[in-house]
């Protein structure tokens, strides 16, 4: 099957290898093994003494099972190496079906008949790209720390940005009406969040000072942010409605980063690298959360990766244990799944093609990744 041939087959339920956790305690420590660990018994001197043979006893411990957390191994059945060229930073599909990577250091191109067509910041007229967007109208748009450009009609036109700075990490956002949102992140600055509707730009002036990082265009074509360390913002035309971090998790003492993504309903979710919990913001503005305490993840900020596909999975990118890479995480059915021994090291973007069927851009280049094998 290919991601270029968007005919696919009908999802099927994940093949899922259940596991066992183990716990065993000593006198010293204590740990989990995915696998029965035998502890023999510790031989006693004939020269000992009844007290010294007491506390040379080691007990074996009673095996316990946690029934939320299921492990998964690497299937190749399932996976697909689409491209090994570079880091696929984002993925996405234009209106002509023509699948979208932003990848490498100054790249992005399209896959047409499986070859790339492939433009560099120099090609487009922009220097160092920093983020991809497709708008509802199947048109490209690519941000650069002077500009940005819209490719459109196999030509780029570029617009140069009203903030320039050589540190700004511009991100963005195209809603229903075909406006491109943008977030001025790494600027140190407030009120930094722009519109462009093809022709004129307009700061987003509100009386919050925060300053957005990331940007994300709801279904009912609301704009909602995350703000480093303050919490996750909704735009309500006039002011940002915001759920800051102590409401959402609890106070912390030190820089949190947000990741935000939503559901085909418009349920926000949220995850922080501080906080060991999943937590959806509903369409009521009612907030409720989902835990992963105990299970061994480990969100670190450069990782945070979150997506929500069309049968409300959540998909997020986390350290496990001891293996602090080769694994992706999800949430269904009230357990947590851990994929593990993948054949790249960490998750950057998402895209679900069809149900059962996603694009994974990583770390080692883009997979393809069909749940239905």
């Amino acid at each position: 099957m290919s991601i270029f041939n968007l005919s696919l087959p009908i999802f099927r339920n994940f093949k899922i290898i259940s596991c066992l956790f183990l716990f065993f305690l000593t006198a010293c420590s204590a740990g989990i093994e995915r696998s029965v660990v035998s502890i023999p018994s510790e031989r006693v001197s004939k020269e000992a003494t009844p007290w010294q043979a007491e506390i040379t006893r080691t007990p074996i411990p009673t095996p316990t099972i946690n029934p939320n957390l299921v492990i998964s191994d690497y299937d190749p059945e399932q996976w697909r190496l689409l491209f090994d060229k570079a880091t696929v930073w984002k993925v996405d599909v234009d209106g002509e079906g023509k699948v979208w990577i932003f990848y490498g250091i100054n790249y992005v191109g399209f896959f047409d008949d499986g070859e790339l067509t492939s433009f560099s910041s120099e090609d487009i007229g922009i220097s160092s790209i920093t983020d991809m967007a497709i708008a509802p109208d199947g048109s490209v748009w690519v941000s650069g720390t002077d500009k940005i450009a819209h490719y459109i009609s196999n030509h780029w036109n570029v617009t140069t940005i009203p903030y320039s700075d050589a540190a700004i990490k511009p991100r963005l956002a195209v809603d229903h009406n075909d406006v491109v949102w943008m977030a001025v992140t790494d600027c140190n600055c407030s009120n930094n969040v722009w519109s462009f509707d093809g022709k004129d730009w307009t700061q987003l002036i509100s009386e919050s000072k925060h300053n957005a990082s990331r940007l994300l265009i709801a279904p009912d074509n609301t704009l909602w942010a995350t703000f480093y360390s303050t919490g996750i913002g909704k735009f309500d035309g006039n002011e940002w409605v915001i759920y800051s971090v102590s409401d959402l998790w609890q106070p912390f003492e030190y820089g949190v980063e947000i990741g935000i993504n939503s559901d085909k309903q418009g349920n926000i979710y949220g995850i922080s690298n501080a906080e060991e919990k999943v937590v959806e913001i509903m369409q009521d503005g009612s907030v409720t959360r989902i835990s992963y305490e105990g299970y061994g993840f480990e969100l670190d900020p450069t990782r945070i990766r979150i997506f929500i596909d069309s049968g409300g999975v959540i998909w997020m990118n986390a350290y496990f244990n001891d293996n602090r890479y080769n694994n992706i995480e999800y949430y269904a059915d009230d357990h947590w799944v851990v994929i593990t021994n993948l054949p790249f090291t960490q998750m950057m973007s998402m895209l679900e093609i069809s149900e059962g069927l996603y694009l994974i851009g990583t770390a080692q280049g883009l997979y393809e990744f069909d749940t239905t094998k």
